[in-house]
């Protein structure tokens, strides 16, 4: 498969096309039916943006921050609602129930810890995601700085309990709240316990569960017990 991305030359349109270019010379001239998945530039056009679901098997475009408040730290380049978050609501106007248009769907990125958000942030901007927009996932990349500065890299640790706190919403079913409750009075994640066993000490009355009378999404709760064993115990 191919992954197509790219840094935006002259302005997010004329590099959008240069690359469906490239994607319509492979489907086109060289018949190439395998995967692709293509960036989307921030700002470009909704033209940019239907060719490019038309050709793609999968397009993104980066979050790269939960609020629009930390993204301006990052960059003053990118408008999160006008560029990026326009961008997504234009690609799922364009592939809501057409069915085999963009099969893989869409996806975005997180940077972590590179503008001081908590991990509430990227919890509810993630589930924003998944309910407004139809995204299929959404990744998380530690800050890792380029030079010594005044920010340290975030703990590899830290995406590690944001995937895991993405899949207890998004494959086990579990609601904000409770994810919520694994936070810190802070508003962060523990870095040496997992969610789902903080998720599951606030919960007592949930437990012990009898496994030959529990349902899925008793045994879906249980710490250790994932969707494979809990279809297989039932």
């Amino acid at each position: 498969g191919l992954f197509l991305s790219s840094g935006i030359a002259a302005n997010p349109s004329r590099t959008m096309g240069a690359m469906i270019d490239t994607v319509e010379i492979l489907r086109k001239h060289y018949q190439y039916r395998g995967y692709i998945h293509l960036k989307l530039m921030p700002g470009a056009s909704v033209d940019c943006i239907e060719e490019g679901c038309k050709l793609a098997s999968r397009v993104s475009v980066n979050i790269e921050a939960p609020t629009a408040t930390h993204l301006s730290k990052l960059t003053s380049g990118k408008d999160l609602y006008h560029d990026i978050l326009k961008s997504m609501r234009e690609v799922k106007g364009i592939t809501d129930g057409k069915e085999g248009l963009l099969p893989s769907g869409q996806t975005t990125q997180f940077v972590v810890g590179a503008a001081g958000e908590k991990d509430r942030d990227y919890i509810r901007m993630t589930r924003t995601l998944y309910r407004e927009m139809g995204l299929k996932r959404v990744y998380f990349s530690a800050f890792k700085p380029v030079s010594e500065g005044n920010l340290p890299p975030a703990p590899p640790m830290r995406e590690h309990r944001l995937y895991q706190t993405d899949w207890l919403m998004r494959v086990y079913g579990f609601s904000i709240e409770e994810v919520e409750s694994a936070l810190d009075s802070d508003g962060n994640l523990s870095l040496s316990s997992d969610p789902k066993m903080a998720i599951a000490l606030k919960q007592p009355g949930l437990f012990p569960v009898d496994i030959n009378r529990a349902k899925y999404h008793e045994l879906i709760r249980i710490p250790g017990i994932g969707p494979i064993s809990a279809k297989k115990i039932l």
